[in-house]
């Protein structure tokens, strides 16, 4: 009898366990999936940063960045549509 219900209390536990780890595996996979698509759609550049500035009373770190176009790229922005 006692084994039986001990029994039952394991498998409650192997459920509660395989659930939890569900649950994780689903949170890691959407935080990991969110950084790789932030990634994908973020614009990118060539260029060189020139500048960085911290403000003292923001306390927030700006850079400006000195872009370098290629020859199309310019070709591009001259041409009238």
């Amino acid at each position: 009898m006692f084994d039986f219900i001990f029994n039952i209390f394991e498998a409650w536990n192997q459920v509660g366990l395989m659930l939890m780890g569900s649950v994780f595996i689903l949170i890691g996979g959407g935080l990991a999936g969110y950084e790789l698509a932030w990634r994908l759609r973020a614009k990118r550049i060539k260029g060189i940063i020139t500048e960085v500035r911290v403000k003292e009373n923001n306390k927030k770190l700006a850079s400006r960045t000195s872009r370098k176009y290629s020859k199309e790229e310019k070709n591009k922005k001259t041409k009238k549509h």
